[in-house]
């Protein structure tokens, strides 16, 4: 029987958001697609899970979040992504007190973390325009809180086109020159804008960026779900996009993969009516903003329609609804280079995740989910 899977997820009740935890597993069929015979649970840090990032934006909130570092560590994941606000710094300080007090080896982790929003936590693209000097402060800060000397890479949280964008490579550049990263990335940037940025640093003898990091479900979103964020969720669209990824050698770090808990509950927002008219009531970044925005973007009748495609499958295989939609991003067939960012907040989490490691969904199982062919 396949391990239950566990997600932390926001779920809206007479009093805000909570954080709660839900299903139970499917019953195991008989008529199994996906072959797991073969998957074991690794139980030794030598056995990582490169296309696992384990998420920290809400590390801070776990009651023992060095213990939960521990069990995912011992289970080989040891990629983390972190971001100057998360927690307003705390993910960070609490990575860092990690390897300090439990003298974990900087040089067997993988570290990503991003910088350049400055104050601002939710994208806003009025925000302050980003300086070279307020980008090394965030840089310099993130290094020190981590306690070490470099990462393995950095990236813009958010693209700003208000930027020339010979400023932005240059900047970069100038942190790998100096050993702080060892690669740079971006966050939530458009095709265009990488391809831009690419195409500057090679023609300048400048390195490249060698990962984006967009929101990629089977949950296609209807809008942006976040401020200045960028979807690639739209795949049947996307060949061209996604080889010219798999070609230059670019991974693709995707978040909210699990739609904010609509790919991993199937009776989560089951009816949903929403008044655009009481969006503007809403202050930015409360618990109603975020819950607005998340069902606004996921809540569709196509969503709804995968969701359902989704859980037949899970049932089929013996998998859950949240592991069949974390293999969905997983199992593009275009050559790139994809993992997920998955947040955790206990052990059974990353035995879940293990199993899935080596396994891919099918071209038919695909085409089922996006109820037409891609290929």
């Amino acid at each position: 029987m396949v391990s239950r899977l566990i997600l932390c997820l926001f779920v809206s009740t007479a009093h805000g958001l909570i954080l709660t935890d839900t299903f139970g597993s499917p019953k195991k069929s008989s008529s199994t697609v996906l072959d797991l015979s073969s998957i074991s649970v690794p139980s030794h840090k030598h056995h990582n899970h490169d296309n696992f990032v384990i998420g920290t934006a809400a590390l801070s909130q776990h009651m023992n979040p060095l213990d939960l570092l521990d069990e995912g560590y011992a289970r080989g994941f040891n990629r983390f992504d972190l971001a100057r606000t998360y927690g307003g710094g705390k993910s960070e300080e609490i990575v860092g007190k990690w390897m300090n007090e439990h003298q974990i080896d900087p040089s067997t982790l993988n570290i990503v973390t991003k910088g350049g929003m400055g104050e601002d936590k939710y994208g806003d693209p009025h925000r302050t325009i980003l300086t070279r000097s307020q980008l090394r402060d965030e840089m310099q800060t993130s290094l020190k809180t981590l306690g070490l000397s470099n990462v393995n890479l950095y990236m813009y949280h958010r693209d700003d086109p208000r930027l020339p964008m010979s400023d932005m490579v240059l900047w970069m550049n100038e942190f790998i020159s100096e050993n702080k990263t060892n690669s740079w990335g971006v966050s939530n940037w458009s095709f265009a804008r990488f391809q831009e940025a690419t195409y500057f640093a090679l023609e300048h003898g400048l390195v490249p960026p060698s990962a984006n990091s967009p929101q990629f479900s089977l949950a296609c979103p209807a809008c942006e779900v976040w401020p200045t964020t960028y979807s690639i969720s739209d795949v049947e669209n996307r060949e061209e996009e996604l080889k010219w990824y798999g070609d230059n050698n670019v991974e693709l770090i995707c978040w909210e993969v699990l739609a904010k808990g609509f790919m991993a509950v199937p009776e989560l927002w089951k009816d949903v009516n929403l008044n655009e008219e009481d969006f503007d009531k809403y202050q930015i970044g409360s618990n109603e903003w975020r819950l607005h925005r998340i069902q606004r973007a996921y809540c569709t009748p196509e969503n709804y329609r995968r969701r359902k495609a989704a859980c037949e499958l899970a049932e089929s295989t013996g998998l859950t609804l949240a592991q069949i939609a974390m293999l969905f991003p997983l199992s593009c067939n275009y050559g790139t280079n994809i993992s997920v960012i998955a947040g955790v907040d206990r052990a059974q989490h990353f035995d879940d995740m293990a199993m899935l490691s080596g396994l891919k969904l099918s071209l038919k199982e695909r085409q089922m989910l996006l109820g037409y062919r891609i290929d």
